[in-house]
Formats: structure tokens, sequence, C-alpha cells
């Protein structure tokens, strides 16, 4: 280890709490050593069941009926079933802004 690579570690362990800079040492002394993954059990669920915010309306170049038709940036596509949200026929910008 060079005093380059040091000071990089030096600098990355300060915002680091003890177990998390026993860790990046850990890994680093035996770079071959994978990190052990969380047991299953452990996986958070999500805490937000509805938006904290209601969604912003939508922009002037764009507009839906719910009727899927799609009309963006004054060009107008009629889905089939549902609407397809790789559509590229439009070109680029238009599945931009889709």
């Amino acid at each position: 280890m060079n005093a380059r690579t040091l000071g990089r570690a030096l600098r990355t362990i300060r915002h680091l709490r003890a177990r998390q800079a026993w860790a990046q040492l850990r890994y680093q002394l035996a770079p071959g050593v994978v990190p052990r993954s969380l047991p299953q059990s452990a996986t958070p669920d999500l805490a937000v069941r509805e938006t904290p915010t209601p969604f912003l309306p939508a922009p002037p170049h764009a507009d839906f009926d719910g009727s899927l038709r799609l009309r963006l940036l004054h060009r107008e596509v009629r889905f089939a079933e549902r609407i397809d949200w790789d559509w590229a026929a439009e070109g680029p910008l238009w599945a931009y802004h889709l």
C-alpha cells in the first residue's frame, strides 16, 4: 500500500462508523474475500403506502385521456391494449418524454 492509497483510505474511513471502517479494512487486506450478504429475513419492507404529495399535473405538451390515447409533442398515438413504454416509432425525443 503506497502513500496515495493510504491517504484515500483514511479520507474514506474518516466518515464511517467503527464497524464499517473495520469491514473496509478487512476487505482491503483480503481482496479475494467477498463480503457476506444480509440474511433474507433482514430485507426491509416498503413503509410507504401512498405518495406523500400528490403527483404534478401533466405538462402542456402531454395529454392522456385514460382510453389508451396519448399525445406528446403534438403527436398522438393510440395503443391497442396497454401503453407500450418501449414505443420508439415516433422517434427518440417522443420516447424520452414517454
